[in-house]
């Protein structure tokens, strides 16, 4: 509910995270933020949307499959990082042209899950077909395949 006011009462059971353009917390309610230090702020206008989670400890690099696979019209890419670092996640097509960088910045580590809208750098809407993600950081580098059905 990005544009709407979220209400959180001192019985309210939940477990995740709210986007909201504002919070109401009751007095008595018992709230646990688990972030990485600031609040975190709201996606941009493009529909990439980092979502991270804290519930175990990470031990290794991942790189997951997207799912849904194949997807339309969005798909979420999941990763694990050990340690913080510098992240590179990219889009690529069949050729090996970039079609767009999802994410370019230094990330925490932790499990992080980024949205992709199968748009292309300048927010066109990128053809049917099969695609690579590609993750890099430090001395880790790992691809996977995804479809995009139409």
């Amino acid at each position: 509910a990005p544009n709407a006011l979220v209400e959180l009462g001192s019985k309210a059971g939940f477990l995740g995270s709210i986007c909201a353009k504002s919070i109401a917390i009751a007095k008595d309610a018992r709230v646990r933020f688990h972030g990485l230090g600031a609040v975190p702020k709201l996606p941009s206008d493009d529909s990439e949307e980092e979502i991270t989670s804290d519930s175990e400890p990470v031990t290794s690099y991942e790189l997951a499959q997207n799912y849904p696979n194949p997807f339309n019209p969005t798909t979420t890419i999941s990763f694990a990082l050990p340690e913080a670092g510098e992240v590179s996640l990219s889009i690529y097509n069949l050729s090996g042209q970039l079609v767009k960088q999802l994410v370019a910045r230094e990330m925490n580590a932790g499990r992080h899950n980024v949205v992709w809208d199968a748009t292309d750098a300048r927010g066109a809407r990128v053809a049917s077909g099969v695609y690579l993600y590609v993750i890099k950081t430090g001395e880790f580098t790992a691809q996977r395949k995804l479809v995009l059905l139409k």
